[in-house]
């Protein structure tokens, strides 16, 4: 860019020295190397170069006590391609929608290289969002489009486009839970409780979801909740908790939670009472333990917190009716327990019968030596 510094007719006053500054505003393109420069001769010269393509922008040459001079400079076209810009720069989108993810190929100053048709490669790393559909796609005109469809929700996962030769680019997408389409219902007798969480097509928690849920069962067993055969709960952050009361064991339950809307969710249970003599070596269990030291039983399966009866008794009086040695014991949370008693018992064979609700187990016992139980 030259600067002349004139007279009021145009003509060039060769004995200026004016310092004289070039500087660009407006438009969209964008260049580089505005500045000052000492005229000589009357003339002060400025060297631009072009950076971003786009509209014009107005170069204005100014000098104190001169009238400024003005011109219009465009940026067009590009230069050598040397990287991707991945837009959006981030995003967040539901599960089971899309995103369109867009490459574009640029030269060092961000100017579309349109002549490009590198096949740029999409991927996902990191974070616990997933989506599906990445891959390649072809740019066309200097830009290459993939469109991403969210799965599961959580942290954002990170996608990268990148090509042979040219600086990759990234951007964080985030998965939310999308629709709520249907509930998952899970738990057990032994633990007392049911949950039902309000789920969306790829089974992600709707944590805004405050659905009334309703509880209810089927089956041989019976069961109660607070008393009631059905009880509704509403969801809170997207789950609902019921609690059995005094569940009766003695056949399987079939569990149901439904939500007007939803699709709803089963799950049977049963109970099945496990046993063993802490010891045992042989079949048929045997008690072989020193002078004045009880058997010890353990046992799973049970329902948390309703007593377990174990009886041992004559072979000749089984079903555990009546003699031999009762004991109690309340499981844990997680159905388990081990009891023992000590009760004097002569050598030979017993039944042990553990019982829980209507559910019973039963084996038999070899006592020897008059060991105690």
């Amino acid at each position: 860019m030259t600067a002349t510094i004139q007279d009021a007719n145009g003509n060039t006053v060769t004995t200026a020295t004016n310092s004289v500054t070039f500087g660009a505003a407006g438009g969209t393109s964008t260049v580089s190397g505005t500045g000052s420069a000492t005229a000589s001769s009357g003339v002060a010269t400025k060297t631009l170069t072009g950076n971003f393509s786009g509209t014009a922008t107005t170069i204005t040459a100014s000098a104190s006590g001169l009238t400024s001079g003005t011109a219009s400079l465009t940026v067009t076209g590009y230069s050598t391609a040397t990287k991707i810009v991945l837009t959006p720069s981030s995003a967040s989108v539901a599960s089971g929608s899309t995103q369109v993810m867009t490459a574009t190929i640029t030269d060092t100053y961000g100017n579309t290289v349109t002549t490009a048709t590198n096949t740029v490669t999409f991927a996902a790393s990191g974070g616990t969002s997933t989506v599906t559909g990445t891959g390649t796609a072809a740019a066309s005109s200097g830009v290459a489009t993939l469109t991403l469809t969210g799965n599961k929700s959580g942290t954002a996962t990170t996608i990268t486009a990148s090509t042979t030769g040219l600086t990759s680019d990234t951007s964080p997408i985030t998965v939310t839970a999308g629709t709520a389409t249907k509930l998952a219902l899970t738990g057990s007798i032994a633990t007392h409780t049911l949950t039902a969480t309000v789920q969306d097509a790829n089974g992600n928690t709707v944590t805004t979801a405050t659905n009334s849920i309703t509880f209810s069962f089927s089956g041989t067993g019976t069961a109660t909740f607070d008393a009631a055969t059905t009880k509704a709960v509403s969801a809170s952050s997207g789950v609902a908790t019921a609690t059995l009361v005094n569940p009766n064991v003695s056949g399987s339950i079939t569990f149901s939670a439904a939500a007007t809307g939803l699709t709803s969710s089963t799950l049977s249970d049963t109970v099945a009472l496990d046993f063993n003599d802490q010891g045992s070596t042989t079949s048929p269990a045997d008690c072989t333990r020193s002078a004045n030291t009880k058997c010890v039983f353990s046992g799973g399966g049970a329902v948390a917190s309703v007593a377990v009866t174990v009886n041992l008794c004559p072979a000749n009086s089984f079903p555990c009716n009546s003699g031999g040695i009762s004991v109690s014991v309340t499981p844990n949370a997680a159905g388990t327990w081990t009891t023992g008693s000590s009760g004097s018992l002569s050598s030979g064979t017993y039944y042990v019968q553990v019982t829980q609700g209507g559910v019973t187990s039963a084996t038999t016992l070899q006592v020897v030596r008059g060991n105690r139980y």
